[in-house]
């Protein structure tokens, strides 16, 4: 004998079940790890746009500049312990700015692209490789490489005297020492917390970062959903300067940033490979600059100064 259960009861059961599912993957938590696959390259591309405006004694100095990092990140070999052993390898570089007072473009892809005085820095950025070793929860553990990078900086700007060297090598360590590549490289993934997460948790992240000025970005990671394997997490960070930083020397004078703003974002990793898959964020920081009064400005001077970022990560274009 055929039973026959009525089409609405079907809809019924049907919409039970979907939300049953629903339900339960909410309330599902995983711990977050990073899995990556020996011998495996995983290639980013790390952008940059930022509108400087400042008012220097009353004169408006407005500018724009974007700067592009395309890494290949060659996972080397996975440890007994979850760490990775990685390859960064900086296989693009890209500074451009235009403003009142400055207007230079390099961009190592492209073959007439000169370097100058203003993206020397840079362009000895290219082809340059980091070994660099990350835990399972993605903390940086060590980072080899670094004098070599600032020794191929030195060699491009032509500077062989050894006293020289010693005193720009102090400056340009500011922005490329261990612990700002270490930070550089926190960016593009990031630190998973201990425990397990889910829908509506949240963590916390203390990042520095150095751009030429300390920063110190307090970041905390909602996760928003977790669908086909992919996490989305709302990335929220409070910005100020590092506080007891030392001025930062430039041209013979010493300077100190005074900064504070707010970033906002999104973030999707791969929940397989903890890998980030792409993200983007809005950055807005003002504050002031000052100089400190020296020999050539005896009273000093300070001046006001907004830095509006527009950071996105994504995956190479193939």
């Amino acid at each position: 004998m055929r039973i026959s259960i009525p089409t609405r009861r079907w809809s019924v059961l049907a919409l039970l079940l979907v939300l049953l599912v629903q339900v339960g993957y909410a309330q599902r938590k995983v711990t977050m790890r990073y899995h990556l696959k020996e011998g495996q390259s995983y290639t980013l591309v790390n952008s940059i746009t930022q509108t400087i405006d400042q008012n220097i004694q009353g004169m408006q100095q407005n500018s724009r500049q974007t700067i592009l990092f395309e890494f290949d990140c060659m996972a080397e070999k996975v440890r007994r312990n979850g760490s990775t052993d990685m390859n960064f390898h900086y296989q693009r570089v890209k500074f451009a700015a235009a403003g009142d007072l400055i207007n230079t473009e390099y961009d190592s892809a492209d073959p007439e692209s000169e370097p100058n005085m203003q993206t020397m820095a840079f362009a000895a950025l290219v082809g340059q490789q980091l070994a660099v070793q990350m835990s399972d929860r993605g903390e940086i553990v060590k980072i080899d490489g670094v004098d070599a990078i600032l020794d191929n900086m030195l060699d491009m700007y032509g500077i062989t005297a050894e006293a020289q060297r010693r005193q720009i090598r102090g400056t340009l360590a500011s922005q490329f020492s261990d612990k700002a590549l270490k930070n550089q490289f926190v960016g593009l993934s990031l630190v998973f917390p201990e425990y397990a997460i889910g829908v509506g948790d949240s963590w916390q992240q203390k990042m520095e970062v150095n751009s030429g000025f300390p920063l110190v970005l307090n970041t905390t990671y909602t996760v928003l959903s977790m669908d086909n394997n992919v996490m989305e997490l709302s990335v929220k960070s409070d910005i100020i300067s590092a506080p007891n930083m030392k001025p930062v020397q430039m041209n013979g004078q010493e300077i100190v940033y005074d900064l504070s703003g707010t970033q906002e974002g999104i973030t999707r990793i791969d929940m397989r490979t903890g890998w980030t898959l792409d993200s983007n964020a809005k950055q807005d920081i003002a504050g002031t600059v000052e100089i400190i009064p020296n020999a050539q400005i005896p009273e000093g001077i300070s001046w006001p100064i907004i830095i509006k970022s527009d950071i996105e990560v994504l995956p190479k274009e193939q």
